[in-house]
């Protein structure tokens, strides 16, 4: 007999199943095909002198918009930084796919800015 209070056990029920956070991870590692314009070098920037390499990490949807624009190593210019995801957030990428499906994807994406690149 169970002592007063004390809990009892009901059915035991299966556990649910774990869903796999996978399907709305983006795809690392695939062949990505975006178009767009270069970025426009900021004027405020090209007359400061300021140069560098700016690297973004960029969220591909299936349908193929640029859903995020990440600065993950920055050029050292906040106005170059914003440069480059303003010129990503503007490209359009054909479908990523794998397997044959259109997936989300993650790309790097490097932007260069020289000053000797401009046209004076």
């Amino acid at each position: 007999m169970s002592a007063p209070g004390a809990a009892v056990p009901g059915p035991s029920r299966p556990a649910a199943p774990i869903e796999a956070p996978a399907s709305s991870a983006p795809v690392e590692g695939l062949k990505v095909s975006c178009a767009g314009s270069p970025p426009v070098y900021p004027r405020q920037a090209a007359s400061l002198g300021e140069e560098g390499t700016v690297r973004l990490r960029l969220i591909i949807d299936k349908d193929g918009t640029i859903e995020q624009a990440k600065v993950i190593a920055s050029s050292g210019s906040a106005r170059l930084d914003q440069a480059a995801r303003d010129a990503a957030l503007a490209m359009h990428c054909e479908p990523p796919r794998s397997n044959g499906e259109p997936v989300k994807a993650a790309a790097i994406k490097p932007y260069t800015f020289r000053l000797d690149s401009l046209d004076n």
